[in-house]
């Protein structure tokens, strides 16, 4: 039952990610979808109250007009920042103590990694990924 729960959900796609011990950035493309994935990843990761963009009106006539506005949402143990840009939406999650398991489960959960394809794969700067 749990597994068919599961299928139902659609993940969105992450196009990049960042982790440090204490901070996780995420960068989705800008979508109603991903703004439902950002509330069920904060109501997974304990009492964080879902993104109100729509102060009771459409949602969708309201994201896009969220541009360059960030939302702050805090508990006990996260502080997580959501950054709405002109086509991007970037999820900051910073925490006390290292819960990079806890942030990933509840991510990835909801979402999938884009593809590299030869496509997207020669806009990637080869040098500077191999240095780090």
């Amino acid at each position: 039952m749990n597994k068919k729960k599961k299928d139902i959900i659609k993940k969105v796609r992450l196009r990049s990610l960042s982790k440090k011990n204490l901070r996780c950035e995420f960068v989705f493309g800008k979508s109603l979808e991903v703004v439902d994935v950002i509330d069920k990843i904060l109501s997974r990761l304990g009492d964080l109250e879902e993104l109100d963009l729509a102060n009771g009106e459409s949602r969708k006539v309201k994201i896009n007009e969220w541009v360059d506005v960030v939302c702050n949402i805090k508990n006990d143990d996260y502080s997580v920042d959501v950054f709405f840009g002109k086509s991007k939406i970037v999820l900051v999650i910073n925490s006390r103590r290292d819960k990079q398991r806890e942030i990933s489960e509840a991510v990835f959960e909801f979402v999938e990694l884009e593809d590299i394809t030869s496509k997207n794969l020669s806009k990637l700067n080869w040098m500077k990924f191999w240095r780090k």
